[in-house]
């Protein structure tokens, strides 16, 4: 007798040979306000012609078959018929799978054939990682991490944490670098992109370019690509007195100035000596960033 796990309750993946076929229809639960007939019909059959409304299609088939389920809620007096395809077999490297889904509006738990990829992303550099997996590669800058989306069957990338998405087209494509010294915490992380970073109070953004390395495993000319160094800097001071900066503030960069130190400014009351006496700033004073 071959054992089954089931690895979860909706939406769950069992692993089969390519011989061992499934389909069939049962009733989700006996709760809720539909009901689902356990029997199913074969494609072909007069309980199921091929111009039945789809329920739901298998994906990655080489060759495939349908059946028929049936449905209605516990106020409507008919029932409704649906089609879904299973796959009978696969292409090379891809394998038969059976799938356990649960179809909302229908009380139906469907369980058909599908094809999966023995290895997911296959031929890309994310190969079978589907768990996040730190990377080395300084193409993508330091900090990054990606893995297999096995949905779309691609790469994907992100930032680690206390690193941020320094991309110039972020979030179309991902360069990380380490969050600068002095910047608030939660406004530098993986989830980061370009104009959210904030600095600690007392100091300012700037920002400037860099030329990222080109792609080692590409022949092909390439066009410079840039990203973007943060750094947060300490307000200026006159006579020993720093500047400081809105403790609820969190200023975007605009155009190219690369630099908000404008946000910087001397408190009202605040007292200034010099060699001539005390001066006294009677009301905010900021910094100009074009002196």
């Amino acid at each position: 007798m071959r054992k089954i796990w089931v690895l979860s309750l909706f939406s769950a993946y069992l692993f089969c040979a390519n011989n061992a076929l499934a389909y069939s229809a049962s009733d989700a639960s006996s709760s809720d306000s539909y009901t689902c007939l356990t029997t199913t019909y074969a494609g072909g059959s007069t309980n199921c012609p091929s111009n039945t409304p789809s329920g739901g299609t298998a994906s990655n088939c080489s060759e495939s078959k349908y059946f028929c389920y049936l449905y209605k809620s516990n106020t409507a007096s008919a029932y409704t018929k649906r089609k879904q395809t299973y796959c009978t077999s696969c292409p090379s490297g891809y394998e038969l799978q059976i799938t356990t889904e649960t179809r909302p509006g229908t009380g139906c738990k469907i369980q058909y054939n599908t094809c999966v990829k023995v290895t997911p992303c296959d031929n890309l550099p994310c190969a079978g990682k589907t768990s996040w997996t730190n990377l080395t590669d300084t193409y993508f800058g330091v900090g990054t991490q990606y893995r297999c989306n096995t949905s779309t069957d691609k790469c994907e990338y992100r930032c680690s944490a206390g690193y941020y998405n320094a991309a110039t087209d972020a979030p179309r494509h991902t360069y990380c670098q380490e969050c600068p010294s002095n910047v608030i915490d939660d406004s530098c992380n993986a989830a980061t992109q370009f104009g959210a970073i904030c600095c600690d109070t007392g100091y300012y953004l700037g920002k400037s370019k860099g030329v990222r390395p080109k792609d080692p495993d590409s022949s092909a000319v390439q066009l410079p690509q840039y990203y973007y160094i943060y750094t947060c800097t300490r307000c200026p001071e006159i006579n020993g007195v720093y500047g400081t900066t809105p403790s609820n503030s969190c200023p975007a960069i605009l155009g190219n100035s690369g630099t908000t130190i404008d946000t910087c400014y001397i408190p009202s009351g605040v007292d200034i000596d010099d060699n001539t006496g005390t001066y006294e700033f009677t009301g905010d004073c900021n910094w100009d960033p074009d002196v």
